[in-house]
């Protein structure tokens, strides 16, 4: 009580410095008890409990703050009855712990925590990969096109060496033709005297035979002409 009087012995070292606040403070338990009595007409009856997220129901006399015991985040949402509140009904009370306006009446609250930046982490995350995915595909695109230009360059490159390799050998082919034909003749120059006298011997032959058969005749004539 206020009437009590404390004796408090600190120890400093001498070699320690600095300074120390001390703050003495009393506990009426009496005003402790009445206001633990007032709260716990309006406490929360869990109905389920996570670490991040607290559900239950309330019953108030009257329009209230509402305390809770959790220290006061930026992420902590509180909803009533399924509808987040605003931010202005939001308290930091001490500048430490969690507290929020609720009307009188039955209600169900669920008190639930989301890290600054999780929502804009994920989607940052989900694009990162859908860009990975997309760059992996076109890469994969980009390389299968590439080998198709570099297999059609080959076959070109062959049927364009096919073509020369056909056009050298008909070149090649009006080349060797004349002179084919330059040799044979002389061929068909030197056998063309030879049936000349063949056939100059076969006349001369039968000129001959002729002569000889008509000489043959005209000496049976004479001879029959002669008197027995």
């Amino acid at each position: 009580t206020p009437e009590d009087s404390i004796s408090v012995l600190i120890t400093v070292d001498n070699k320690d410095y600095g300074y120390m606040d001390f703050y003495p403070f009393y506990v009426d338990d009496t005003a402790l008890n009445e206001g633990y009595e007032i709260l716990k007409k309006g406490q929360l009856n869990v109905t389920s409990f996570e670490e991040t997220c607290i559900k239950g129901t309330v019953s108030l006399d009257k329009n209230s703050l509402f305390f809770t015991s959790i220290p006061y985040d930026t992420g902590w949402h509180v909803k009533i009855d399924g509808k987040e509140i605003s931010k202005d009904d939001y308290y930091a009370l001490a500048d430490a712990y969690l507290c929020f306006n609720i009307t009188a009446g039955e209600h169900e609250i669920e008190i639930s925590y989301e890290q600054q930046g999780l929502k804009e982490g994920i989607f940052i995350s989900i694009g990162t990969v859908l860009a990975l995915i997309a760059v992996y595909v076109l890469s994969i695109f980009l390389k299968k096109k590439k080998a198709e230009k570099v297999r059609l360059a080959q076959l070109q490159a062959e049927a364009e060496a096919a073509a020369a390799a056909e056009a050298q050998a008909a070149a090649e082919a009006e080349i060797v033709s004349p002179v084919e034909v330059e040799e044979i003749q002389p061929d068909e120059a030197d056998e063309t005297p030879c049936e000349s006298v063949d056939e100059q011997s076969e006349s001369t032959d039968s000129a001959e035979t002729e002569t000889a058969e008509q000489e043959t005749g005209t000496e049976l004539t004479d001879a029959e002409d002669e008197p027995t």
